[in-house]
């Protein structure tokens, strides 16, 4: 009501394109389903790697797209800097940025999964051969 580029708009059907990020409840799934599809509206939304899997099924009759967590963010930094060269600052692509951080941090659970699947082997075998 108060800004003016909102003054024509009544009901989401006055949108042309919604796009959502969401991180919890409701999320991209309750837009799809309340939002978007019964109204026609297009959508597009950005959310969480968690909730992501529930909206890949609604790409791309009910969705136009989806950035899925920080790997989507990147890709579309990435997709933008081919294209436009001022989008090429590493400065501005935290997407990009948080990749690396992020394969450490899977390598470390990696690791973590493997040494403690490899104490409980060695655990189990040491019962055995003791009993």
């Amino acid at each position: 009501d108060k800004f003016p580029i909102t003054e024509n708009i009544t009901s989401l059907e006055d949108f042309d394109l919604i796009f959502t990020i969401s991180t919890g409840y409701p999320g991209v799934k309750e837009w799809v389903q309340y939002g978007s599809s019964p109204l026609g509206v297009k959508l597009a939304a950005g959310a969480t790697a968690v909730q992501a899997p529930l909206a890949y099924p609604y790409i791309p009759d009910q969705m136009l797209g989806l950035l899925a967590a920080i790997k989507g963010a990147a890709e579309y930094e990435a997709a933008l800097a081919e294209r436009y060269p001022q989008f090429r600052d590493p400065s501005k692509n935290q997407g990009l940025k948080r990749m690396a951080p992020q394969f450490w941090a899977h390598l470390l659970i990696i690791g973590l999964i493997v040494i403690g699947n490899t104490v409980h082997i060695a655990d189990r075998f040491l019962r055995r051969t003791a009993a």
